[in-house]
């Protein structure tokens, strides 16, 4: 999964509200806190939760589909995603040789 990190760290505050819903969020937003109360600091970490959400159930669907499908479902968004970089990177390409 790619990070989206800045130098500041993580921004994923936009990302969620238009990513989820806002009681989604706010399960979220208590987990993280929760997690902060339990290491002692008051800085929810919202970005580090999903992170931990999404790995488990990324598990779970690893242990439930059949090797074969997880791999091809896998391969198939590495396709996608390795595509769509490309097309960027042509559009970027073109741009600087037009400028």
């Amino acid at each position: 999964m790619a990070n989206n990190a800045t130098a500041a760290g993580p921004r994923f505050s936009e990302s969620l509200s238009v990513l989820i819903d806002r009681p989604t969020r706010e399960l979220i937003m208590g987990l993280a806190l929760t997690s902060a109360d339990a290491a002692g600091t008051s800085r929810p970490k919202e970005g580090e939760t999903l992170r931990g959400l999404i790995a488990a159930a990324v598990d779970d669907l690893e242990r439930t589909m059949s090797k074969r499908a997880f791999q091809a479902t896998r391969a198939r968004g590495a396709k996608w995603l390795a595509d769509r970089d490309a097309e960027a990177a042509a559009r970027k390409r073109d741009a600087l040789a037009q400028a």
